[in-house]
């Protein structure tokens, strides 16, 4: 059941840390401020103020209210700030708890603004986004998606998208006074309403990767340099090096960003038959990190060649690289890099990069995943509408599927969803958010 619009909510805000923020939101948060701080509540006005327990003051710090509509939520909000010991910030949860406020449900504060109409669905769920980012570029994308750039670049599509139509309508309307041909015109504008299409849905994949990143494991024979190319691409000694077979017994990872997608990659233990139970545990563990990584590295010795022993590890679909480059150079057209010095390690992020889709563009635009099968059915519609002009289809042919196309891009913006997928949306936010 959705929680009820008329209750106040409250939640800490805020993380550990020097100051902290307490915020609360609904038709009792400016009571509760005036209880709490013994002040009058003035709009958008930050007020000093002892925070009181009865007779007893349990901290000072900064009432800052703002008034309804003027406000994230668009009901009366009261943002205390105080000192961010722990004990502090509960302590004055409790207070407005004990004046009238609940906890708020995860995601509950956004909630309430998208259903106040203070921002759409799309822009609730870059909040999110922006709040778990791990790269610079995704937050940078969120940041923008936030302030409503994909609602405006999917309003263009639809725009150019009906004027399409109209020049057809046209066409059928009036075909006899017409005096121009407009067949390339409606061309030119159906391919580029397909390539910024074709945009969206690139970005929506992107974005997807950035999201959720990707793994990497690094697998080959022992002592070929999977620790050395581990510490390297984490800029410290996260692996032990030694020159003894069999040294890694467990997999250690870590994380880049590679052009704004977060990409871990696996250290494994060396692929070998051995007799020792904690080593054999080791490649056991190798071989699930293979079964589990989007991409396979497969590590090799520039100056002993491809071996059968590195074409005997059990891995399909894999990126091969020479190590120890600096030593020998690799085989005709295969990477090679020196883990020691750092030769070839940037033609081998691209290379990575690549194989992820991890690629690199400017102003990648945030597209959620449940938008990403409407965009992939107004293309089908698009290609179809651009098949039947090609074909020199009478213009009301054409038309029926460009119509398909307007009426799914719509749906994205004039968004009706129903309370399940709603909820379901926030209910991946934190509390306090």
């Amino acid at each position: 059941m959705r929680p009820s619009p008329e209750d106040t909510i409250s939640a800490i805000a805020t993380g550990a840390g020097a100051i902290g923020i307490v915020r609360v939101s609904g038709p009792l948060a400016l009571q509760i401020a005036r209880q709490i701080a013994r002040k009058e509540p003035k709009d958008r006005a930050a007020i000093r103020s002892k925070f009181w327990d009865s007779q007893n003051v349990i901290d000072s710090g900064i009432v800052l209210p703002f008034f309804a509509p003027h406000s994230y939520t668009g009901e009366d909000v009261v943002e205390f700030h105080c000192h961010g010991s722990p004990a502090i910030l509960r302590a004055v949860l409790d207070l407005t708890f004990k004046h009238g406020a609940r906890l708020a449900e995860p995601g509950e504060f956004t909630q309430r603004a998208y259903l106040n109409g203070k921002m759409s669905l799309s822009e609730a769920e870059a909040v999110a986004d922006l709040i778990q980012a791990r790269t610079d570029r995704f937050a940078k994308a969120a940041a923008q998606s936030l302030d409503g750039q994909f609602g405006r670049i999917t309003r263009e599509l639809i725009e150019a998208c009906l004027s399409l139509i109209a020049m057809l309508e046209a066409e059928i309307d009036f075909s006899e006074e017409l005096e121009i041909d407009l067949s390339g015109t409606i061309e030119d504008a159906l391919c580029s309403l397909l390539a910024s299409t074709d945009r969206l849905i690139g970005d929506a994949h992107l974005c997807q990767l950035m999201r959720s990143g990707a793994r990497v494991a690094i697998v080959g024979r022992p002592n070929v340099g999977k620790s050395s190319l581990l510490n390297r691409l984490a800029g410290s000694d996260r692996a032990i090096v030694t020159d003894i077979p069999g040294t890694t017994r467990d997999t250690i990872e870590t994380e880049i960003d590679l052009n704004g997608a977060p990409v871990t990659f696996i250290d494994t233990a060396g692929y070998r038959s051995t007799n020792d139970p904690v080593e054999t545990i080791g490649v056991e563990r190798a071989t699930r990190a293979i079964e589990s990584a989007d991409l396979v590295l497969l590590l090799a010795d520039a100056s002993a060649g491809w071996t059968p022993e590195d074409q005997a590890i059990p891995a399909d679909d894999v990126l091969k690289v020479f190590n120890k480059a600096d030593l020998a150079p690799p085989p005709e057209g295969e990477i090679g890099i020196s883990a020691k010095t750092g030769e070839g390690l940037d033609r081998l992020l691209t290379t990575i990069a690549n194989r992820l889709g991890a690629v690199e563009q400017d102003n990648t635009l945030l597209v959620q995943a449940r938008h990403l099968e409407t965009l992939r059915l107004a293309r089908v519609d698009l290609c179809e509408a651009a098949g039947a002009l090609r074909e020199k289809a009478p213009p009301e042919v054409v038309a029926i599927p460009l119509r398909s196309a307007w009426n799914r891009l719509n749906s994205i913006v004039d968004e009706s969803p129903d309370d399940a997928i709603v909820d379901a949306i926030f209910k991946n936010f934190c509390i306090g958010k």
